[in-house]
């Protein structure tokens, strides 16, 4: 039996994200409560990311980040008239094995990888692993895309093209029923996928009930740029993912929850 049988985990990330991480809480015996915080939406302008993909061909390298900004470019390809065929002759860098699945999916090879899942790592490997002077590198990312990784390819050398390929929206349709289960009732843990998921969160409930919120259930986050964001709020996590997946931060949880029943069932002595 996994340490979060019949345990409520609350999922914050987007509503399109949730599957993988619903069906592998569903498989430990947990009961998964959805209270997304982002919304996934088209780009105001889609104008740089469609002139992106008539020239696809034209880059060397093209970084994927997330699922999301692979499913959303992979959209914006099509209505240009491209396909993934398209992006064979470009090399691929995925952050996260997640990202990497999706891209796998659609028979395509990602070339590289990072071990650590952020995408400062992504342009430290490159770097490390290619002469990235002179090479045109694409990211499509969204409006709220960190900014490290361009930034250390151009650094490098590499003609970087930042294009916004999806939008992130606070996701604000949440009913008072809902809201009330994540505030009243029965919450075991809250988990975090993203710095966005808390900064959401919190704009949601509002800064009083997210405290709240952290002293009900421990919160877990999936990765470092996350811990950091809970922690400089004043609400640090019972425990980070590692490896910064979904399956990580499974493995987190059931670690947690293990060693809180192995604490109730031998109590210290006083």
């Amino acid at each position: 039996m996994s340490g979060i049988t019949g345990k409520n985990i609350v999922i914050t990330r987007p509503l399109q994200d949730m599957k993988r991480f619903i069906d592998l809480l569903l498989g430990r015996g947990a009961a998964p409560v959805k209270f997304p915080t982002i919304r996934i939406e088209r780009p105001e302008d889609d104008a740089p990311v469609k002139n992106a993909c008539r020239e696809i061909e034209s880059y060397d390298w093209i970084v994927f980040s997330s699922s999301n900004g692979f499913r959303a470019f992979m959209e914006h390809l099509r209505s240009v008239g491209r396909s993934a065929e398209n992006l064979k002759s470009v090399r691929i860098c995925a952050v996260g094995s997640s990202t990497r699945r999706y891209i796998e999916k659609r028979r395509l090879r990602v070339d590289l990888m990072p071990a650590k899942h952020t995408g400062m790592a992504a342009a430290r490997s490159l770097i490390a692993s290619h002469d990235m002077a002179g090479k045109r590198v694409l990211v499509p990312t969204s409006q709220i895309g960190q900014k490290e990784l361009p930034e250390e390819l151009t650094e490098a050398g590499a003609k970087v093209d930042v294009v916004i390929a999806y939008g992130t929206m606070i996701e604000t349709r949440h009913s008072s029923r809902s809201r009330n289960a994540l505030m009243n009732g029965p919450v075991d843990a809250i988990t975090f996928t993203s710095r966005s998921c808390v900064e959401n969160l919190v704009e949601i409930l509002g800064k009083a009930d997210f405290t709240i919120l952290a002293m009900r259930a421990p919160f877990f986050s999936i990765g470092p740029t996350t811990t950091k964001y809970l922690e400089s709020i004043g609400t640090p996590p019972a425990a980070e993912a590692n490896p910064h997946t979904i399956e990580g931060l499974i493995e987190a949880l059931e670690k947690y929850f293990e060693k809180e029943q192995e604490n109730g069932a031998n109590p210290k002595s006083p």
